[in-house]
């Protein structure tokens, strides 16, 4: 796989592509040897935004859809998590008031 490099916007010395992690979420990054300034993929900054928004948790409405009981997912969460119609999914019961979804 090919290294990618910018120019860091403080120095203008080559930043080399690396990897940090950012509140657990592994991302992909720049870092100038020079100076150490970091720069964060945007797109992998938007998933972990995205991400780190509902970890905390929301109410969501269920639903019905034939004969199921339906959870809706927000569509922004959906596609940070990379969900589409027809991927399968592992749901797993963890007590009484908890269930878990497995992507």
């Amino acid at each position: 796989m090919r290294k990618e490099k910018m120019k860091c916007v403080k120095c203008d010395e080559w930043a080399e592509e690396t990897g940090v992690v950012v509140d657990g979420f592994k991302m992909r990054a720049w870092k100038c040897s020079e100076c150490g300034e970091e720069y964060l993929n945007p797109e992998d900054a938007e998933k972990a935004l995205i991400l780190n928004k509902y970890k905390k948790g929301i109410k969501v409405k269920v639903g019905a859809l034939g004969d199921s009981t339906i959870v809706r997912i927000p569509k922004e969460l959906a596609h940070a998590l990379g969900l589409t119609k027809g991927k399968e999914v592992e749901i797993k019961s963890k007590d009484a008031k908890h269930i878990e979804v497995v992507l």
